[in-house]
């Protein structure tokens, strides 16, 4: 998810028109929120296998 990101940060880096900048404005916060939700989801995952919790 963060090589996504930084894609489109790069692409950003090379766009002028106001229009197209909004739109991968959108699309990185939307990478992000989904970045973070699955942190949290493999978070709780994590803490309910006994395996995992006696590794962390």
């Amino acid at each position: 998810m963060t090589g996504d990101v930084t894609i489109q940060k790069q692409r950003k880096s090379a766009v002028a028109d106001a229009e197209p900048l909004a739109s991968l404005d959108e699309v990185i916060v939307l990478l992000k929120r989904q970045s973070r939700r699955l942190e949290g989801r493999d978070r709780l995952a994590s803490d309910d296998d006994p395996l995992w919790a006696c590794l962390d």
